[in-house]
């Protein structure tokens, strides 16, 4: 997976956005071919090597979009229980990122561990209090 400043730096909020930006974004990987368009689920398209065309509501009308959603929140998932295993004190296998009130807890309690995205806002915060 990416590093959490890198997804921060690339402007991927979501997890069904960081798979698809993940899965034909520029960066090198190991695809067995390149992609010929995506499907993007949103607005805008990031920056892609290939042509792509983003959809509004696309996860709800486009069956791939459905199902790379599906795919990018059970790899999240799975990527919570690995982070749970480093970091059992801030119950990712509970809320799976998610600022619950537990999460936020946590943070208050352990402040931000090295896989915490620094553009979360409870994150950021607490590393630069007094900053908007």
């Amino acid at each position: 997976h990416r590093p959490p400043l890198e997804l921060a730096a690339d402007g991927a909020p979501k997890p069904h956005r960081f798979a698809v930006g993940a899965s034909t974004c520029p960066v090198p990987l190991a695809l067995p071919q390149v992609p010929g368009a995506a499907l993007i689920d949103g607005r805008f398209c990031p920056p892609l090597t290939c042509p792509a065309r983003a959809l509004v509501g696309g996860d709800a009308s486009e069956p791939a979009i459905s199902a790379a959603s599906i795919v990018a929140k059970v790899r999240r998932d799975r990527l919570m229980l690995e982070l749970h295993e480093r970091f059992p004190m801030y119950g990712f296998d509970r809320h799976k990122g998610y600022p619950t009130p537990a999460h936020l807890r946590a943070l208050n309690e352990w402040g931000a561990c090295t896989e915490h995205r620094r553009s979360f806002r409870p994150v950021r915060e607490l590393l630069t209090p007094g900053l908007p």
